[in-house]
């Protein structure tokens, strides 16, 4: 590594990137011992859990506005049982520090409440709510400026966000949420968070499909939060706000482990990473995504994706017309069955650096396999079995197992761009220095790798490369890339029709 001469050496030298890798509160020495993911799961093993050694007080009202009275008279460090089967989100309610709200699978009826949370965890320390369902609620759980939090066994069905956490706080832990039909994103992580814990989340139909919309979204974007938080403080954090500039690094989430979890069949990205640093995402399930399975995007640096399962994403079915518009795909059209043509992959990369994706298994999804879009470097792509990722081979398009990839501006933001209109915020380079090593990659890719124009220094090893239509590898760049030790046979020409008569005989 660190190979880089000349024009490329000054390229990463300048880009935006690489000054955002000098200000990164995690280095790349934290993440690459094999041990890193169970030393993080050791350290959020001592995060905040609800216990019943306090006072239990039972709460039999039917709505959120008896039970805000009711917390006022309740003493710190109890457990609060709701008893009633049923309650009506009448208000916002305020969940004070070192206070447990139990709800024993009671369902709160919150379609009135339009823009506020039900919940509010603002400035809370020590608490924790469990066993709600969450019946159409714009804005379920809001946690704000809050340490040693708990959220678990909850379920939240047709509504819009389930949990939003934003701004600052830590030691927080999420686990055995269930998310169906929402309008998305299920759950937001933004802001200042440190030592997350997201496991046994299942989290599946999210209905937005641009990249705020993801079933989780976990993001360093920064906003003016002064006023209430509402469900167009959350639209504003993930639209407009997404997309800022990747220098200078604002502080964002670190130290979040997501694992055992399920992320299905989400209109957009089961899991959209934006500007994420530290996130280690384990053992989970990604299956059926309309976008892709994983997205390490916009200066996502030093993260691991390791042991998951990647299957079915990328096909583009649920998309509209003004969903592919956003996304600049539209041009490209559609094919007979009414997807997009333009398909995405099953982990994507886009201005990314150091991350390390290893031992998952990335397999039938619609547009290549692991995808490095454009200025991504030194990554570690290792020991992946790749499986028959070129699922939406089309006319216009083709697809690989691993895509080392050199994409420009499209050409709406290329134009902006030379016209002085917009300035770019983050890199539009080939993508360097990468490893690509000991992949097992099988099935009818186009080809099993490619590397794009002007890609450099890439490093490709010990791969095992099978069964695809056309080369292992295919190679448009002039530019210098190591190629060695790898297990696979190129194809033969295709034989003239004498040739075969003449085997024959």
């Amino acid at each position: 590594m660190n190979r880089l001469q000349g024009e490329a050496r000054n390229l990463w030298l300048n880009s935006l990137l690489y000054k955002r890798l000098k200000q990164l509160p995690v280095s790349f020495s934290q993440i690459e011992d094999t041990e890193a993911p169970d030393v993080l799961r050791a350290c959020l093993e001592n995060n905040f859990r609800p216990s019943i050694a306090g006072k239990v007080v039972v709460f039999r009202g039917r709505t959120l506005s008896e039970l805000a009275n009711f917390l006022k008279q309740v003493r710190a460090g109890s457990t609060v049982e709701v008893a009633s089967p049923k309650l009506l989100a009448d208000t916002t309610l305020r969940i004070p520090s070192r206070i447990h709200l139990k709800g024993k699978n009671a369902a709160i009826e919150a379609s009135n409440l339009s823009e506020k949370p039900v919940f509010l965890l603002e400035n809370a320390h020590e608490a924790a709510v469990s066993g709600f369902i969450f019946l159409r609620a714009s804005l379920g759980i809001v946690v704000r400026n809050s340490r040693r939090i708990y959220l678990g066994h909850l379920t939240f069905r047709e509504g819009g966000t389930a949990i939003a956490c934003v701004e600052s706080g830590g030691e927080l832990t999420i686990e055995d949420v269930r998310l169906r039909s929402l309008k998305g994103p299920g759950i937001l992580l933004q802001g200042n968070f440190d030592r997350v814990w997201l496991r046994r989340l299942d989290i599946r139909d999210t209905k937005r499909a641009d990249n705020g919309g993801a079933g989780l979204v976990i993001t360093d974007a920064s906003a003016d939060l002064n006023a209430p938080i509402t469900t167009e403080t959350i639209r504003r954090l993930t639209t407009e706000a997404l997309h800022q500039t990747i220098y200078p690094y604002s502080s964002g989430p670190r130290r979040v482990l997501i694992e055992e979890s399920v992320f299905a069949g989400n209109r957009a990205q089961g899991i959209y990473c934006e500007g994420c640093v530290g996130v280690v995402i384990r053992r989970n399930l990604i299956l059926g995504n309309d976008k892709e399975g994983i997205c390490l995007d916009w200066g996502s640096a030093r993260n691991l994706v390791l042991e998951n399962v990647v299957e079915g994403n990328g096909f583009r079915r649920r998309q509209t017309d003004e969903d592919l518009r956003r996304d600049l795909v539209l041009r490209f059209g559609r094919l007979a069955d009414g997807s997009a043509v333009a398909k995405l992959p099953g982990i994507s990369l886009d201005n990314a650096a150091e991350n390390i994706i290893a031992r998952n298994v990335v397999r039938e999804n619609a547009g290549d396999g692991i995808k490095l879009v454009r200025s991504s470097f030194r990554n570690l792509i290792l020991f992946n079995v790749i499986l028959h990722n070129a699922r939406g081979n089309n006319h216009r398009f083709v697809y690989t197992g691993v895509l080392i990839g050199s994409a420009g501006a499209e050409p709406e933001i290329l134009k902006l761009i030379k016209t002085g209109q917009f300035k770019a915020p983050l890199d539009y380079l080939p993508s360097m220095e990468n490893i690509v090593a000991a992949n097992v990659i099988d099935g009818e890719h186009y080809w099993g790798i490619l590397l794009d124009r002007d890609t450099a220094y890439n490093d490709i090893y010990d791969n095992t490369v099978h069964h695809q239509l056309k080369e292992p590898l295919a190679s448009a760049t002039q530019k210098f890339n190591s190629i060695m030790g790898n297990s696979w046979q190129r194809r033969k020409p295709e034989s003239t029709l004498l040739d075969r008569l003449k085997n024959l005989f």
